[in-house]
């Protein structure tokens, strides 16, 4: 008898998770499983979060670790409660009703959206997501005002009254670094997002997903330019999500 024939893998881990289309899918929950590791994640952002105003985040680990999912868990705390809010707390335990204490969702709690990165320019790839999901009809010009205007309509979707305010999930976001260290996008719109996720008073949280870290991405870039790149960094709260071996066992272990 072959080993296929004895060992089975739970379908949830036959399948990846794409950001964008799966936020909002209360299946994409189901046999995820939250080891200490992503559970102090949760724990950071909400610490920085209410006791500092920090809005910011990057959340940085190896290819395929489940840092997607986990936005997903985030995005399911913070929404309002129901049936996704309920599951994700069944599988977040302690730290994410921790979690629910400090950031307040409330009744009607954040809204979410996604970007999946690709290598252009991030204030289009954010207005094209708005667009996507129904947050705005209109065009925003995000070329001639070094997105200015992508901004003033973040901080208005994040101040409506019938919700908490909004969750900016950046994933992939490895590939717009890579974009602007050819040229092709302006990072300097990363810094000015930061800033003004961090001064909303907890209405806009954004999280940007990495496989490795910010400066890695900075390649044969000139010290100059190094430096300026490591300000933008300095806006965001770097959470790692590497597991430990004994986590990656227990994972193992849930997945067979």
């Amino acid at each position: 008898m072959t080993l296929k024939n004895k060992v089975s893998v739970r379908r949830r881990f036959q399948r990846s998770i794409r950001l964008d289309t799966d936020l909002n899918d209360i299946n994409a929950l189901y046999g995820f499983i939250c080891p200490p590791t992503y559970a102090n994640a949760l724990e950071t952002l909400a610490h920085h979060s209410s006791e500092t105003g920090q809005g910011a985040y990057t959340w940085t680990g190896p290819f395929g670790g489940g840092k997607s999912s986990l936005a997903i868990v985030l995005s399911a705390l913070l929404r309002a409660p129901g049936k996704q809010r309920n599951a994700a707390l069944e599988i977040t335990g302690d730290s994410g009703r921790r979690l629910v204490r400090a950031m307040k969702p409330g009744r009607y709690g954040y809204r979410s959206v996604a970007v999946v990165g690709r290598k252009q320019d991030i204030a289009e790839q954010i207005a094209d997501a708005l667009r996507r999901d129904g947050f705005i009809r209109r065009d925003i010009d995000t070329q001639n005002d070094s997105g200015k205007a992508l901004l003033d309509v973040l901080k208005a979707i994040a101040a409506r009254p019938k919700h908490k305010g909004l969750l900016l999930f950046l994933d992939e976001l490895g590939k717009v670094l890579e974009a602007a260290a050819l040229g092709r996008a302006d990072l300097h719109f990363l810094q000015e997002l930061a800033e003004v996720a961090s001064r909303s008073g907890g209405k806009l949280i954004v999280v940007g997903i990495l496989h490795q870290a910010f400066g890695e991405y900075t390649g044969k870039l000139a010290q100059r330019t190094r430096n300026e790149w490591m300000k933008v960094q300095g806006r965001f709260v770097d959470v790692p999500l590497a597991t430990a071996a004994d986590e990656q066992l227990a994972l193992l272990a849930g997945a067979i």
